[in-house]
């Protein structure tokens, strides 16, 4: 299985890719510094790194090429950030992240579009509790589907 995912090299995506790359999954993640720490550690891993953010859409279709599931995790947060800037990435950055996924061709002619809380949720029940040290899920998620080619 070949997952695709923004927001890797945040806590959560630190975290889901160390589980997912145990479980001997694919993984390819949008990085915007691929000399970070983080970044490096990621590698090391054996994640694919492609370079870019969610501005970039030709980057987010590598990121998404191929895959069976694209799991959006970066987000804007925090109180330092203009509406502007929380508007680019939120909005029209989770925007580009799912048309990505719907216009890249992918493994099994269709990929899920998991926004991040929905997905923590899904690690919390498909891995055992002593590997998910952590991981809780919101009680406000965003649901998740299969997108239509």
């Amino acid at each position: 299985m070949q997952l695709a995912a923004t927001g890797v090299t945040s806590g959560v995506g630190m975290r889901m890719a160390e589980m997912v790359r145990a479980r001997g999954l694919r993984l390819r993640g949008l990085v915007r510094d691929p000399a970070s720490t983080r970044a490096r550690h990621l590698a090391a891993l054996g994640v694919e790194l492609v370079v870019g953010d969610l501005g970039d859409r030709s980057a987010l279709l590598r990121v998404a090429r191929g895959a069976n599931a694209f799991v959006h995790m970066a987000a804007e947060v925090g109180d330092r950030a203009s509406r502007v800037r929380c508007e680019q990435v939120n909005v029209e950055g989770t925007r580009n992240a799912v048309v990505a996924a719907g216009e890249a061709p992918a493994a099994t002619g269709s990929c899920s579009f998991l926004r991040w809380r929905p997905m923590v949720a899904h690690l919390a029940r498909a891995f055992p509790k002593r590997s998910r040290a952590g991981l809780r899920a919101c009680p406000t998620t965003t649901a998740s589907a299969p997108l239509k080619r």
